[in-house]
């Protein structure tokens, strides 16, 4: 890694414009600064290019830098900053975090994947495990259970086909488990895997002979930029051609404006993917949002989701503090509460209690458990089971002049506060927006109070091409939990208009 420059974006001063001055620059995981975040020891650590901290009114342009990271490095951290602006560089990884098989071969029992023409070599190592490994040595993955996607041959359009696929057993119940396939590997050739797992070959979107299957080797431990209890931030003409993770991550952040921050791949890279999941991934935001002008493209999860949470409780410790646990494992380690913020209290099955109560002091005491201590004393209503809201402080959300094509990925709106999506261009496998109500599944969710979707062209490509997906739409008292949605002034056409 360039220490120079590692140096340079450390040590920018109050107010100051950082000037990159354009050019190539290949950094390396060496002089990385490996971070717990909030929980020491939890052995889960990133290692960041640049760590930038407690700094205001500062800008980083790039001037057309483009910056190449290899191995598993995440590149930017930014914590407790005020007025920040980073504009004008390309962000790639030498790497990528996933790899493509051609199928060959598809049976009832098993499928045969062809991985010659790809950045990686295939194997089974002893243990039954799938081994991927890149030549050059930078990046290798020893694959037990991942989740693939199935992309079209010639388009290398993502298909609504996707599931997990797992060597060992697992417990009835666990998260995502409906998606789960039990399966084994075999080395059939060189660099040819053989699949072994139960398909239905009825099914419209089953494996099609030459179309890729898609495995994530990277996980979501590195992310491009990490937010962490930041005010006013700019991102503006970046193009990212890669990620390990999430692309943006910000968690306690107030004020995002996103202009001309896009995914998408880099010309005659051959690549198939540019951001692996999430190209914004919003936690526990405040203020106001604004994407506009971005080109989202090319990934495999979301372009955009703005949630809140809901921590369950597992334990009442006394009569003012409890431990709650984060439920989505992505979550894990993210800075969500601030002294002296409101909860409201839901019960078990998420209905209302009216209790709200104020946070006095907050840590964590595991890689996902926070002891909370609050102002008042807890009523006896708050036991295991119930759940905290805190999607009262959500931030508003603006959405406009955006393209989003060739992905699985939507807008997801789960902030109760007000949402536009306008004069965006859509071309999706699935919905191209979706809300949600009230949610155990990420406990990520929350209800809209007023979403406005207008002047927006819509391109469906797949088995669902819905424009929007509301879930959750009732409360445990069969009462409607959405506020008003709005609909209006859209285009509405097949993929060759």
């Amino acid at each position: 890694m360039s220490a120079n420059l590692q140096e340079i974006l450390e040590n920018i001063k109050d107010g100051e414009t950082c000037l990159i001055g354009g050019g190539k620059f290949d950094i390396f995981p060496e002089h990385a600064t490996s971070a717990d975040r909030f929980y020491p020891g939890y052995g889960d650590k990133r290692n960041y290019a640049f760590v930038i901290k407690n700094k205001k009114n500062i800008t980083i342009d790039g001037q057309g830098a483009d910056l190449i990271f290899h191995g598993a490095i995440s590149p930017f951290w930014i914590t407790n900053c005020e007025n920040v602006t980073l504009k004008n560089f390309t962000l790639d990884y030498a790497v990528p975090g996933y790899v493509c098989g051609k199928v060959t071969n598809v049976t009832e029992d098993y499928y045969d994947l062809d991985f010659s023409a790809g950045e990686f070599c295939a194997d089974v190592d002893e243990n039954g495990s799938l081994h991927f490994f890149a030549p050059n040595g930078e990046r290798e993955a020893f694959i037990r259970y991942t989740i693939i996607d199935e992309l079209d041959g010639e388009t290398h359009i993502p298909l609504y086909n996707r599931y997990f696929l797992r060597l060992d057993p697992f417990e009835p119940g666990a998260l995502l488990s409906h998606m789960f396939r039990m399966t084994s590997f075999e080395k059939v050739g060189e660099n040819v895997i053989r699949v072994h797992v139960q398909l239905d070959l009825t099914h419209e979107n089953r494996h099609k002979v030459g179309n890729y299957i898609m495995f994530d080797i990277a996980g979501r431990n590195n992310v491009n930029f990490q937010f962490d209890r930041c005010t006013n931030v700019h991102l503006e003409n970046i193009d990212m051609y890669a990620s390990l993770g999430l692309a943006i991550i910000t968690t306690n952040c107030k004020n995002l404006y996103f202009n001309s921050v896009n995914s998408v791949t880099r010309k005659n890279s051959g690549r198939i993917l540019a951001v692996k999941d999430d190209v914004f991934h919003l936690v526990a935001t405040k203020g106001e949002v604004v994407a506009e002008n971005c080109i989202l493209e090319n990934m495999k999860d979301d372009a955009l989701n703005i949630h809140s949470f809901y921590p369950t409780i597992i334990e009442r410790i006394d009569a003012n503090s409890v431990i709650v646990e984060i439920i989505c494992p992505q979550d894990k380690i993210m800075d969500f509460y601030n002294n002296g913020q409101k909860l409201m209290l839901l019960n078990s099955d998420m209905s209302d209690t009216g209790l709200v109560y104020t946070v006095k002091e907050h840590a964590y005491v595991s890689d996902k458990q926070i002891k909370l201590t609050f102002e008042e004393s807890l009523a006896e209503a708050v036991c295991a089971g119930c759940l905290f809201d805190d999607s009262h402080n959500a931030a508003t959300l603006l959405v406009r002049n955006c393209k989003i094509a060739n992905t699985l990925g939507r807008i997801v709106v789960q902030t109760p506060a007000k949402a536009v999506v306008e004069n965006c261009s859509f071309k999706t496998v699935g919905s191209a927006i979706t809300v949600n109500g009230r949610s155990k599944t990420y406990s990520e969710s929350a209800p809209v109070s007023e979403l406005i979707i207008k002047n927006n062209r819509f391109c469906g490509m797949g088995a669902r091409p819905d424009i929007l997906t509301a879930t959750g739409c009732y409360n445990p008292e069969n009462k409607i939990i959405h506020g008003k949605i709005v609909i209006e002034s859209n285009d509405f056409t097949s993929c060759d208009g």
